[in-house]
Parts: C-alpha cells; sequence; structure tokens
C-alpha cells in the first residue's frame, strides 16, 4: 500500500513531461492444471502494480511493473501446499472498441519464487523446496469505466513458470480489481 501512497501525489501534481502513472491492485482466484493440477486444488492471488503510459507512443499502450503473490493449497493431505512470488513486467494493449469497457490483450515476463511446503506428517528428513524461476503470461480481460479517473478491470492471464522442480508449473489466474 506504501507503493500506492508514493505514486498517487505524482499522478495528481499533473507532471509536465509526457507520461502517466496508474496503480493497479486486484484479488482473485488461481486454477492450477499440467503437473501442478494433479497436486493442488483451486487457489487464490493478490496483485498489484504501476503502469506508465508512455503518450507519445499511444495512450492504449501500458507499461506495467507487477507483483503478484499465488497461494495453492494441497489436494489431499501427503502432497505439499504451493506458493508463488512473481514479479513481472506486462505489456497492455487496449483495443480500440468501446469507451466505457474496453478489451485488452497482455504479455508478461516474470521473475518467480516457488515455495513448496512440505506436509506436516513428513519425516523429519525431508524439506521444503524453494526455487526461483523465469514466467511467462499471456492474457486478455476488460477495462470497465468506473469514475473519471478510476476503471475496473478483469483479466484472465495464463501463467507458465520454467521450473525445475516440476516438469509444467502451470496455473490460469482470474483477477478483478481496481486501477486508478
Amino acid at each position: 500500500m506504501s507503493l500506492a501512497i508514493l505514486i498517487l501525489p505524482l499522478r495528481a501534481t499533473g507532471a509536465a513531461d509526457s507520461s502517466r502513472f496508474r496503480v493497479y491492485a486486484g484479488l482473485g482466484a488461481a486454477y492450477p492444471y499440467g503437473s501442478l493440477g494433479t497436486q493442488s486444488v483451486y487457489g487464490w492471488h493478490a496483485m498489484g502494480g504501476v503502469a506508465l503510459v508512455p503518450s507519445r507512443l499511444s495512450p492504449d499502450i501500458e507499461i506495467v511493473i507487477r507483483a503478484a503473490f499465488d497461494k495453492f493449497p494441497p489436494r489431499d493431505g501427503l502432497s505439499r501446499s504451493q506458493s508463488v512470488y512473481e514479479l513481472g513486467l506486462d505489456f497492455r494493449f487496449r483495443l480500440p472498441y468501446g469507451s466505457d469497457v474496453r478489451p485488452f490483450l497482455l504479455a508478461g515476463i516474470g521473475y518467480s519464487r516457488l515455495s513448496l511446503k512440505k506436509p506436516a506428517d513428513d519425516p523429519p528428513t525431508a524439506s521444503d523446496v524453494t526455487e526461483n524461476d523465469l514466467s511467462v503470461s499471456p492474457g486478455i480481460g476488460l477495462d470497465i469505466r468506473a469514475a473519471r479517473s478510476a476503471r475496473y478491470f478483469v483479466e484472465v492471464r495464463l501463467v507458465e513458470i520454467s521450473s525445475h522442480f516440476y516438469q509444467n508449473f502451470q496455473f490460469i489466474r482470474l483477477t478483478a480489481g481496481i486501477r486508478l
């Protein structure tokens, strides 16, 4: 939240340069599939970010620095619970359809930290697993006008992490949030 407090005054002062900042925050569901889907049930996530809108290029293009946290509980008492911490860079392209509701495409790349917690009944020799990997995340969504300076958004994003522990660590993020 302190990041939002730092960025909002920059936007409110109407900086003289040709770019604008926007702040994003959202929550949603995370649906595992692939090898992750065999070990986890549906999870949840929180996501936030700061977008730079370079006016010279187009007001419909945003470059977003994003942070996200995903949590997947185990499917049964025997598998591990998984957490994903991600710092990413997204490119959002708002399509020129409509004014109050606008679709967008997004493409993202990120640096992810996977944390796999052992079950409580594992032997003491078993340990938690943590690894750092790259991720890619294409997606689609809708921007919905709420007020002059605020918009709601809904997006669906496929996240694939190049994990060494899993053959393919993949899940779908469904996010609803607000953009200021």
